[in-house]
């Protein structure tokens, strides 16, 4: 069987207002943080983190419409935590490997 749950999430969509003040930082931060988890510590993410699919809540910050969810095997995100490594330490041609 396959089951969907919904809940109401209160929140603004990050599509409802075109310009980004300071007071928008923090938010933005959280949003990449939590994508940056997704990606690499968990290996399953949203795989369509657009504004309209991310409310700004009281909370902080909501992820809604999991349509298309994407699993990154370890491998990838080893690659991943090994690449950018490289690159903050100038080993440009160590990425390829």
């Amino acid at each position: 069987k396959k089951v969907i749950t919904m809940e109401w999430v209160q929140g603004t969509r990050l599509t409802s207002n075109a310009v980004v003040d300071a007071a928008d930082l923090p938010t933005l931060r959280l949003g990449i943080e939590c994508s940056l988890s997704q990606c690499l510590e968990t290996g399953v993410m949203h795989a369509d983190p657009h504004g309209g699919n991310l409310l700004k809540t009281k909370e902080g910050l909501a992820y809604i419409d999991f349509g298309m969810v994407s699993e990154v095997p370890a491998p990838v995100r080893e690659g991943l935590l090994r690449a950018v490594a490289y690159v903050v330490a100038g080993e440009y041609d160590k990425v390829a490997e």
